[in-house]
């Protein structure tokens, strides 16, 4: 439970990146691979408040002739929880759009440790293990001076999976640079 909180990732359910993300999920399950999720649930340290761009990229939804076509019940299914403005990661779950087993914990920093040994017993059996943390891997700096924020996997947090036999899905966006003026 997350105190009624509505989590960042929430904000983003429905957006296209969930639509090439779930896509590519929902082919690693129907390879016959048994699958499971950390969302990397982060509750924001001023609820209620979120940047206004977060989740905005969801006109793909109004151009179906164009995107519907590559999974027509994905699509479909993405379209009525935006459209119904129940745009949350408990939605995608229980939709049974993606068959795998869920680890939906929120991350609290001051207990990562515990955190993240919950997420290995809740994942167990998994062939592949889908980490969805909101800003992808934390960077050499960060993992230098440990100080990887919980929008973040660490290093260390990927090798324990793959060191029990687990392959690892990490999504990642390409980062965000401001070109500067030399």
């Amino acid at each position: 439970a997350c105190w009624g909180v509505k989590l960042m990732q929430d904000n983003y359910v429905g957006d296209i990146g969930d639509y090439g993300k779930y896509g590519l999920l929902r082919n690693v399950s129907a390879a016959g691979l048994q699958l499971a999720v950390n969302w990397y649930r982060v509750i924001p340290t001023l609820p209620g408040k979120h940047n206004q761009e977060d989740g905005k990229f969801t006109s793909y939804l109004d151009k179906p002739e164009i995107y519907r076509h590559y999974d027509p019940e994905l699509f479909d299914c993405l379209a009525g929880i935006v459209h119904r403005q129940k745009r949350s990661i408990a939605e995608i779950e229980t939709s049974g759009i993606l068959t795998a087993s869920f680890f939906s914990d929120a991350l609290i920093p001051a207990s990562r440790s515990h955190w993240h040994q919950a997420a290995l017993l809740g994942t167990i059996g998994a062939d592949i293990v889908f980490l969805d943390p909101d800003n992808g891997l934390e960077s050499a700096r960060m993992h230098q001076h440990r100080s990887a924020k919980e929008k973040h996997t660490t290093w260390q947090e990927v090798k324990d999976y793959y060191d029990r036999g687990q392959s690892v899905i990490l999504y990642q966006h390409r980062p965000q640079r401001i070109k500067r003026k030399c």
